[in-house]
């Protein structure tokens, strides 16, 4: 009964150590603020003795002030307060908000990667302490785009992210997390247990199926249920699901079919 608990606190343990290895500050911020911090989210008022205050929605404020006070990089783990409605199971009402702030990337790119790795590690972790068999994860890489050669669009990777979701672990029981590359070339794709690449494979393309096969809406592309809804291109993502099953049945799974 105390393992999703368990699990939390190895989660957490763990983020917090990859962003302190490197380079970040820890600091802490307080959740009761004189105004709204983000424009964009609803705020809880509450009275502060004789004066109004707000339920942080963010630590935006404090990691900026951080940055112009020469810090680099900080990381921030505090409650979240927002009074937005949700038709989802997991309401933005309250949460913990595991916050980075750096001050020097030299894209987008940086900081995708850097969250990326911070998220394989902290998983890695959860992994040996409580995975199924003590334990085995697998990650692999599902490339869709030949790498330094070409790569998706952010409209199709984020539509073929939102489809795909609805049909994974229908697909592949134990499916971990299913992420964009920040390279936009591909997903990476994490499991429980010790699976090989052709069992991946064969059960990938029915779910690629489906993204070629969509008329609909797309799922949860909503500003509700989506933080960038409107950033979504069907056509594009048809044509790389398409891609990519034709490089599978033509070529084979493996990258390296004469072995390496």
């Amino acid at each position: 009964k105390a393992l999703i608990f368990q699990v939390e606190t190895t989660l957490n343990q763990a983020m917090r150590q990859y962003a302190i290895d490197h380079g970040c500050i820890e600091i802490h911020t307080p959740t009761l603020i004189g105004t709204s911090s983000e424009g964009g989210a609803d705020v809880f008022e509450v009275k502060y003795f004789d004066k109004k205050a707000y339920l942080i929605q963010s630590p935006q404020f404090y990691k900026q002030m951080a940055m112009c006070a020469g810090f680099e990089k900080v990381v921030i783990n505090t409650p979240v307060f927002r009074a937005e409605k949700s038709h989802t199971k997991q309401h933005a009402t309250e949460f913990s908000g595991f916050d980075i702030e750096m001050s020097y990337v030299n894209g987008v790119e940086d900081v995708m990667q850097f969250e990326e790795n911070l998220l394989a590690y902290a998983i890695g972790e959860v992994a040996k302490k409580h995975g199924e068999k003590g334990d085995v994860v697998t990650k692999f890489d599902v490339r869709v785009c030949q790498p330094n050669k070409e790569f998706m669009n952010t409209g199709a990777l984020h539509t073929m992210e939102h489809i795909i979701a609805e049909y994974l672990r229908d697909e592949i029981p134990g499916v971990i997390d299913f992420s964009p590359m920040g390279c936009r070339t591909g997903f990476y794709l994490t499991v429980w247990g010790d699976v090989d690449e052709e069992y991946i494979a064969s059960h990938l393309i029915p779910v690629f199926k489906k993204v070629i096969d969509w008329t609909g809406e797309i799922p949860a592309a909503n500003e509700i249920q989506c933080g960038n809804y409107r950033d979504m291109d069907l056509e594009g993502a048809k044509k790389f699901a398409k891609k990519w099953i034709e490089g599978i049945s033509k070529k084979g799974w493996s990258a390296f079919p004469d072995g390496l």
